[in-house]
């Protein structure tokens, strides 16, 4: 079932698309070019900044929803997961 994505996400979207010349499909699909990653890192934090719902943050698993990503995808973007170093 296709999540209802409000429509100020929406225009979140739209925006960061706009402001790096990607299309609406590359920051939905499953395009890993650094364009099309970048973009879709700018539009999550504004929507995690952005959008409040209940008075808190929209959450991991809604944001992930919204842009066809699984929660761990999401926090790993917005750097919640730690990054761990091996080493050698």
């Amino acid at each position: 079932m296709t999540p209802v994505v409000p429509l100020r996400v929406i225009q979140i979207m739209r925006a960061a698309c706009d402001r790096h010349g990607v299309t609406l499909g590359e920051l939905l699909g499953p395009s890993r070019g650094r364009s099309a990653c970048r973009c879709r890192r700018d539009a999550m934090a504004r929507v995690r900044s952005e959008v409040v719902i209940n008075g808190r943050p929209a959450s991991y698993p809604l944001i992930g929803r919204w842009f066809n990503r699984d929660h761990s995808a999401v926090m790993y973007m917005l750097g919640a997961c730690p990054r761990t170093r091996i080493a050698a």
